[in-house]
């Protein structure tokens, strides 16, 4: 498909992470819905355009193939708007900037992927070898936590990259978590958790 010609509007539909129409979104939900039964490797394209009852043809409109479809599925959590947010908030603490981004991540995850996809979500990215979303999260974490060092907050010599994985880790361990427990330990819950002994946490990199 993808040596074959795509048109621009059908090239926009498949980097955009989502569609006027909903279609986009409707085969991501019900394919990882599928997915949740049937396992990653058994869910075939057809089991997700009949369930969503479309044509192939849509399907291959929105993405390249399956591994396209996966890695959309794993990059639907879209926190880009939240880390821009961030930059234009002069006012915040640098601790105060890591305990929204993180609060606001776990309610994007809670809200928009749900409980279902952190449920196949370890399966898609080992299955798949699929590191987008890591190296996306961790590259914003890293760059709010420098911009801490420029605004003499964190000492300059604080190995942000290392850093940046520690707190990744930790959201991304909250999401486990609640895979696990489900309502009893959400993720919002465990990140808010963390969010209360930030201030300890960098406390080692902290300017004083």
């Amino acid at each position: 498909m993808s040596e074959k010609y795509i048109s621009p509007a059908q090239r926009i539909a498949r980097q955009s992470e989502t569609s006027q129409t909903g279609k986009k979104e409707m085969m991501i939900k019900k394919g990882m819905e599928i997915a949740m039964k049937k396992g990653i490797s058994k869910t075939s394209i057809s089991d997700i355009t009949t369930a969503c009852n479309v044509a192939k043809g849509t399907f291959y409109y929105y993405f390249e193939n399956k591994e396209d479809f996966i890695k959309a599925a794993v990059m639907g959590l879209n926190v880009q708007d939240v880390y821009n947010e961030l930059s234009s908030m002069k006012e915040m603490s640098i601790i105060e900037k890591i305990r929204y981004y993180n609060l606001a991540y776990a309610k994007k995850m809670y809200d928009e992927i749900g409980w279902e996809f952190c449920h196949v979500w370890g399966q898609i990215v080992i299955e798949y070898q699929s590191t987008e979303r890591l190296e996306e999260d961790l590259r914003q974490m890293q760059s709010i936590l420098e911009s801490g060092t420029m605004s003499g907050e964190i000492r300059k010599d604080t190995d942000c990259r290392n850093l940046a994985w520690m707190i990744v880790t930790y959201i991304y361990g909250s999401a486990f978590i609640w895979h696990i427990c489900n309502e009893e330990m959400t993720v919002i819950k465990l990140v808010e958790l963390f969010n209360e002994q930030m201030e300890s946490f960098l406390a080692p990199v902290l300017e004083k």
